[in-house]
């Protein structure tokens, strides 16, 4: 088979060399034989012709070797010894390879036939991995306006290593292999938030560091001066307030009185706000604070007084217009305190204080008010003071009366009789009287009461009879009409109620257990009767039995008349012009007659006395400041007046005053509002 020697053939140096020899021999043997002897072609230089000028350290590297004659024709045939001049640095083995071991430069040297040739190959360390361990600072309050050094310490540092920040190149120092230095410009650090600090090293070996975290913080605010830094209470205009400091940056909040408040101007070192006229409307002092959140920040305090005006007048106010109370209840007082321009000062602290520690106590309430609790029947001073001022109110307190209260209360579908024990203070408790009930009458000696009541789903009220507990309750009437406004004789010997049993309303008595039924008015609305008229209602007993003060209802008019225990001698009491009188109540005496005045041109309701002989008005004292006052009371001993609000009331409550000292008034007794109205209270003896 035939050889394409077209082919090339690629063969090591040693190869070539012993290729040369081999097919020297064979032209030889087949050469015409001569018996001249060839001339061998000696090595003139050897010229080295794969190389490298550096290796690292672990590296190898084949080296190749050419000798040539004096004409330069390369001798192929010739063999090749090399040699390293430094075999701790790097070695070289018989084939030439290269293997550097160590950090140096070393010769390598190829001879031939006693020719050699020389080449320096430096052998390089691998540059170290770097190694981050710390940054000194590893913080810094973003809006430094100054270059600034960061120290990089760790290992493996070389003074080809650099530092990055946020992977962007920064002038680095070398300080050794363990400490680089950086340098920051302001614009590195101009916005809060973490920067990333790593080492590079090039190679060879090298390589990039883990990163540490540089923090742009807050800076910690801190306030030096606040201006203005208080003004007088009352100031009626908005104003500016600069705060003067260090640490203001953009994000920095500012609070007053804990509260968010938005910041007008600001600057690294100013912050400048408006305080409005209701922020300093009394004197006290505002608190200032302005923050910076994390990282770093913090927070700074300041102070902005506002300074109590000067009092020029004080007086002491009475809420229920009334200083009197009972022992164990309480009294509330007020002070009023003035300024030169008459404007009052409502931020004021006044102190109080009390003659006479056996009479009555003192218990501030607020800033100006006081609540003043009854000790001992007797009179004493409470005195209020500010600044140099000092004012005085003289309060009476009474001995709390010997009987409970009984009353209506709820409303329609819900409505029940309360009994409440004045002496305990306790709240008013609910009688279970079986069905809804309301007007109670209590028997003279407190030991049982009329009432009105209305059973199940009835719409007819009947008159019943219960003990003073509530038990034993006890049906008086069941006719087919509403029977309502019971009234005990003061005898105990008969009920009188209203009913409708009859032609409108009328008034009938009965005896305690329902028996000997006597009518003693006789209404009606056409062609009414003189002392009867259309309607008759709301009786009340005098104090010796013997005669009835009622309403009588005629042409939408509403007039007091007074009858006998048998429904004689009716006589008219009251006719007002430009009024209406209802509810009339015979004192403990027998001597008056106390009842509800409403009139007819101007929304106002009046307690009304007058003389129960000639109907002469004693007095008459305004209730307006009582919404819808009524159903007056005197209590067995004469002493008091009790009045109860109406349901239509906002607020429903008890009051009393004292009925031989009208001139005290009339107050709100505790407690102060009742659950469900209050309405037809009377005294009940314990």
């Amino acid at each position: 088979m035939p050889v394409n020697l077209s082919v090339p053939i690629r063969l090591r140096p040693s190869a070539r060399t012993l290729l040369a020899i081999v097919a020297a021999h064979i032209l030889a043997a087949c050469a015409p034989d001569t018996t001249a002897p060839v001339a061998v072609v000696p090595v003139a230089t050897v010229e080295i012709t794969t190389s490298r000028a550096e290796l690292v350290v672990g590296e190898s590297h084949d080296f190749d070797a050419v000798p040539k004659s004096a004409t330069g024709a390369i001798l192929r045939d010739r063999a090749v010894v090399w040699q390293s001049e430094n075999e701790a640095v790097a070695s070289i083995s018989a084939a030439g390879v290269l293997l550097a071991k160590s950090g140096g430069a070393v010769g390598i040297v190829a001879t031939s036939e006693g020719r050699s040739t020389r080449f320096v190959v430096n052998v390089l360390v691998p540059n170290p991995v770097p190694v981050l361990q710390a940054i000194t600072p590893a913080t810094i309050n973003a809006g430094i306006t100054t270059n600034f050094t960061v120290i990089v310490r760790g290992e493996g540092f070389t003074d080809a290593s650099r530092v990055r920040w946020n992977d962007l190149a920064r002038p680095s120092e070398y300080v050794s292999p363990t400490e680089l230095r950086m340098t920051v410009t302001p614009n590195d650090v101009a916005e809060v938030g973490a920067r990333a600090v790593t080492v590079v090293t090039p190679g060879p070996g090298g390589g990039a560091s883990a990163a540490l975290i540089f923090t742009v913080e807050q800076p910690a605010p801190v306030i030096t001066t606040v201006a203005p830094s208080q003004i007088v209470a009352g100031w009626g205009m908005p104003f500016t307030v600069v705060l003067t400091g260090t640490g203001f940056t953009g994000a920095t909040q500012l609070f007053v009185d804990d509260q968010p408040r938005a910041i007008e101007q600001r600057t690294a070192t100013t912050i400048a706000f408006r305080l409005a006229p209701t922020d300093v409307a009394g004197a006290r002092q505002i608190s200032i604070r302005v923050g910076n959140a994390a990282p770093g920040g913090g927070s700074a305090t300041a102070a902005f007084e506002v300074l109590a005006v000067p009092a020029a007048s004080l007086s002491i106010e009475l809420p229920y217009e009334v200083a009197w109370t009972w022992a164990g209840i309480r009294l509330p007082l007020n002070a009023v305190v003035r300024s030169a321009t008459n404007r009052e000062l409502p931020d004021r602290l006044v102190t109080w204080g009390v003659q006479s520690q056996a009479v009555a106590s003192v218990t501030p309430t607020g800033l100006q008010g006081v609540a003043v609790f009854g000790n001992n029947p007797g009179v004493t001073t409470v005195s209020a003071k500010v600044d140099d001022i000092t004012t005085y109110a003289q309060v009476k307190v009474y001995a709390t009366p010997a009987f409970d209260v009984m009353y209506s209360g709820g409303v329609l579908g819900s409505r029940h009789i309360r009994r409440w024990d004045i002496a305990t203070n306790n709240l008013p408790r609910r009688l279970n009287l079986g069905m809804e009930a309301m007007y109670p009458a209590p028997a003279p000696d407190g030991a049982h009461f009329a009432f009105i009541g209305l059973p199940g789903t009835s719409a007819q009220t009947d008159l019943y009879v219960a003990r003073a507990d509530g038990s034993d309750v006890r049906q008086l009437t069941s006719d087919n009409a509403s029977d309502v406004y019971p009234a005990w004789s003061p005898d105990g010997s008969r009920i009188a109620w209203v009913s409708s049993r009859s032609s409108g309303l009328n008034i009938y008595t009965a005896r305690p257990d329902g028996s000997d039924v006597q009518q003693l008015t006789f209404a009606r609305f056409d062609d009414p009767l003189p002392g009867s008229g259309q309607v008759a209602t709301r009786p009340s007993w005098s104090p010796d039995g013997r005669h009835i003060v009622y309403t009588v209802g005629v042409n939408n008019r509403s007039q007091l008349w007074v009858m006998n225990a048998q429904g004689h001698d009716k006589r008219r009491l009251t006719a007002p012009a430009n009024a209406d009188d209802y509810e009339p109540t015979w004192s403990a005496d027998g001597r008056t007659i106390a009842f509800r005045r409403v009139s007819r041109t101007f929304p106002q309701t009046s307690l009304m006395r007058v003389d129960a002989e000639t109907g002469a008005e004693i007095n008459n004292l305004w209730l307006g400041q009582i919404p819808f006052a009524g159903t007056p009371s005197f209590s067995p001993d004469g002493n008091w007046l009790i009045m109860s609000s109406d349901v239509a009331s906002d607020a429903p409550a008890l009051y009393g005053m004292p009925a031989k000292e009208m001139a005290q008034g009339a107050r709100p007794l505790w407690p102060l509002t009742l659950t469900g109205g209050v309405r037809d209270a009377v005294w009940i003896k314990r």
